[in-house]
């Protein structure tokens, strides 16, 4: 007789559970974090604590941080401190990834590595002595921008003639990252920036937590001359989970669905290729400055609030009929590809 045909829910989990699942971005490193990415079948993120600016002091606080590139280091090493300290006491949950030797060995053993990133290049204060230092401890990623300009590059709300793209600083610092075998990423840098680095790396580039802008406008989500250039580049965009980036009835249009992140995956694979989707759902603590509350209307994608919803992609992936092969890439074959292209092999 036959074999059975398999559920579509009984291949999702089994789908799930073989596949390498690596987010592009990620804030959660909270103690219930760790144990959530698990039950999301995460084999690892790149987590990046925000120290950009201060945002968690109020309005004060905010104003004396949006342009200050001076002092940031500090802020960095405490919060760099918060999450090694974590990794270091609960090996049984986590582990760090400093080479691609770990990502298996998190897979192997069940447990959610991190790739410990940043969320703005300020933490390096225009120094290249600081980079190499941040990539001894562990840095392996940093997003250049993140809503304001820098010693980097411009940011994303730069347009215009005030989009400068890389600054002389930027320049250097790409193939030194090159050289040391960390990953950078585009998001919340300008169009201008966003090409450069595409064009100048010589390993892939992530954008790592938007959408397609056709789909939705939003300035963090890449037109498709970006997609086409990433593409080129080797590199991948993490697909955003948050309602604002990914709704295409817009940003203001309330909760998103899985419809919406279909014609975001369509659109881009249309563009650029079904090599060029990863995820970056872009989970983050919701905090009271500037009305980032679930009270004000902030969501993410209906069945995807939390990081051990995760699961609940994979199946309806499959049940939008894409195939096994794509699914796979997308949880983080293809976002695997580009750390093999950059992180040391051990």
């Amino acid at each position: 007789m036959p074999e059975p045909i398999a559920s579509t829910e009984q291949r999702a989990r089994e789908l799930h559970a073989q596949a390498m699942v690596l987010l592009c971005h990620d804030h959660l490193f909270e103690p219930p974090d760790f144990a959530a990415a698990i039950a999301g079948g995460v084999t690892a993120r790149v987590v990046q604590p925000f120290v950009d600016v201060e945002i968690w002091g109020g309005t004060d606080a905010f104003e004396a941080t949006k342009h200050q590139e001076e002092g940031v280091a500090r802020r960095a090493m405490i919060a760099f401190d918060r999450v090694l300290s974590y990794v270091e006491t609960h090996p049984d949950q986590t582990l760090l990834v400093r080479s691609l030797g770990d990502l298996d060995e998190a897979k192997r053993s069940g447990r959610a590595a991190v790739i410990l990133g940043s969320e703005g290049g300020r933490i390096l204060e225009g120094s290249l002595q600081l980079l190499r230092c941040y990539q001894r401890m562990g840095l392996r990623q940093i997003q250049f921008n993140w809503d304001f300009p820098n010693w980097i590059a411009a940011c994303q709300n730069d347009v215009g003639d005030a989009d400068t793209g890389l600054t002389d600083f930027g320049r250097a610092l790409v193939p030194e990252m090159n050289r040391l075998g960390m990953l950078m990423d585009t998001s919340h840098s300008s169009h201008r920036t966003r090409l450069e680095v595409f064009e100048l790396s010589q390993q892939p580039v992530t954008h790592g937590h938007a959408g397609a802008k056709s789909v939705t406008d939003r300035p963090q989500n890449l037109s498709d001359e970006e997609l086409q250039a990433l593409a080129a580049n080797g590199g991948v965009v993490g697909l955003h989970f948050f309602s604002r980036l990914v709704n295409q009835r817009g940003p203001d249009a309330g909760q998103a669905h899985l419809h919406d992140l279909y014609a975001h995956i369509d659109h881009i694979a249309r563009v650029a290729g079904m090599q060029t989707v990863a995820l970056g759902p872009d989970w983050f603590p919701f905090h009271p400055f500037g009305g980032w509350t679930r009270e004000s209307g902030f969501t993410f994608v209906e069945g995807l609030e939390s990081i051990d919803c995760l699961p609940n992609l994979t199946g309806g992936l499959l049940e939008h009929g894409y195939r096994e092969a794509d699914v796979e890439a997308i949880l983080g074959g293809n976002f695997l590809r580009v750390l093999r292209g950059v992180l040391p092999s051990d």
